[in-house]
């Protein structure tokens, strides 16, 4: 009796085309570690010496690498690795035997937990714009106070000013009345000893005041002069 072979037909699923050895994939993997741990063994080796260094860069290269030669089940590391997160992470947890009122209290509890914190959140929140308020009217406040000293500054320095003026004006004013008398009383006194005519002729004391008059006028005129050029 002849024996009857079954061909079966290979799976070619995880058959990838190879160049020069490795596929696209391991080629990439490949060229991407070598472009970081050259650079960096040449930068670190001076500072940290080659042991560490090449700890380092091994620890570097392992994740570009699996990505290019790790396989499992036909499946590539970025596909692994969320059944691993899923395994060891997710589903790692013990899992707790909770009655249906213990869940529902559990619900409330987060519930009013939420609420609290968003009061705490409208509250810090309000409180920090009381502050910038605050703030602004502190500064608003500042602001005006120095303008305030700085216009009382002013009309002190124009009060000195004038005082100053007044003080120079007091003191020339002095000095005239030592040197040509007071005009003010000398005027006062001819303004009193009105002129007597005898008809067309002028007593003695009508000439005696013409040339008290010519003589001040004469000397205002001269003070005057003297103050123009100067």
């Amino acid at each position: 009796m002849d024996q009857i072979n079954i061909r079966t037909h290979e799976d070619l699923s995880h058959i990838s085309e190879k160049y020069y050895i490795f596929t696209f994939r391991q080629w990439l993997g490949v060229i991407f570690t070598a472009l970081i741990t050259i650079p960096l063994y040449k930068y670190l080796a001076p500072i940290l010496g080659d042991e560490i260094t090449s700890w380092l860069v091994i620890i570097i290269a392992l994740p570009p690498m699996a990505v290019g030669f790790v396989i499992i089940q036909g499946l590539n590391i970025e596909k692994i690795m969320p059944y691993i997160k899923r395994q060891y992470i997710s589903f790692g947890k013990p899992i707790i035997y909770k009655t249906e009122k213990e869940i529902i209290a559990e619900k409330e509890m987060k519930s009013q937990q939420r609420k609290f914190f968003k009061k705490t959140k409208i509250s810090k929140k309000t409180e920090t714009t009381n502050r910038k308020a605050d703030k602004k009217m502190r500064k608003e406040a500042k602001e005006i106070e120095r303008q305030e000293a700085k216009k009382t500054k002013k009309l002190e320095k124009q009060r000195i000013k004038k005082l100053q003026i007044e003080r120079k004006q007091a003191k020339e004013l002095a000095k005239a009345k030592k040197k040509y008398g007071d005009w003010e009383s000398n005027t006062k006194a001819l303004s009193e000893n009105d002129f007597e005519y005898n008809g067309n002729q002028l007593t003695e004391t009508d000439i005696r005041n013409i040339i008290l008059l010519g003589k001040k006028a004469e000397n205002l005129l001269t003070e005057k002069e003297v103050t123009n050029k100067q």
